[in-house]
């Protein structure tokens, strides 16, 4: 049944196909869509490794399927950062924070461009006990892809993703109970084992 319901999802966003992308009234590219083909562009072209964790970059089959996030977060490898801003910078963002507090540690950085909009760049994300360089050896290891836009951007692996919507939803005061549905609920045990190992 948990299968079942997973499938179910990834086949319903596939259907979406381009219009999940494209605005059918104006024919245009959806931002959030747009912005992470653009950071992954990016990166590629500054040799910075990057995980989208966020939006668009998410397993169709852990999507909701009556929602589509503008969110646009970054995991970047804690020694390429500095490549990854000069690289955002020479193409038009501009920094509006430096890292910035979560709880007792610093973790994302916050961007912003005037067409594509905000982005946040993480070196760590919170909740994740390890540290930031050995987390996302973790996540790479088992990285995937997910093509937005057209563009194939670097994702964690399913697993990964599952981890990582948990861990928001726990510090989120906002109501993220589908988060915690597709990400545990529908989840088959042995997935819930990988999910525990992986934490």
């Amino acid at each position: 049944k948990a299968q079942s319901e997973l499938e179910r999802n990834r086949a319903a966003h596939a259907d979406q196909g381009a219009a999940a992308v494209v605005d059918t009234e104006t024919g245009l590219a959806s931002p959030a869509y747009l912005k992470q083909r653009a950071v992954q562009g990016v990166a590629d072209a500054s040799g910075s490794d990057v995980l989208h964790i966020k939006g668009p970059s998410v397993d169709p089959a852990l999507r909701p399927e009556d929602h589509e996030s503008q969110d646009a977060d970054i995991l970047v490898r804690p020694r390429h950062l500095n490549l990854l801003q000069q690289g955002l910078r020479q193409h038009g963002w501009q920094q509006v924070s430096g890292l910035r507090s979560g709880g007792l540690v610093e973790h994302s950085t916050n961007w912003y461009h005037p067409q594509l909009g905000q982005l946040d760049i993480h070196v760590r994300f919170p909740g994740i006990q390890l540290a930031a360089g050995r987390a996302f050896d973790v996540l790479w290891r088992d990285r995937g892809s997910q093509e937005i836009a057209r563009w194939n951007c670097v994702v964690p692996g399913v697993t990964g993703q599952r981890l990582i919507m948990l861990l928001h939803a726990a510090r989120s005061l906002r109501n993220r109970s589908q988060d915690v549905q597709q990400a545990w609920g529908v989840a088959t045990e042995a997935e819930r084992t990988q999910i525990r190992g992986l934490a």
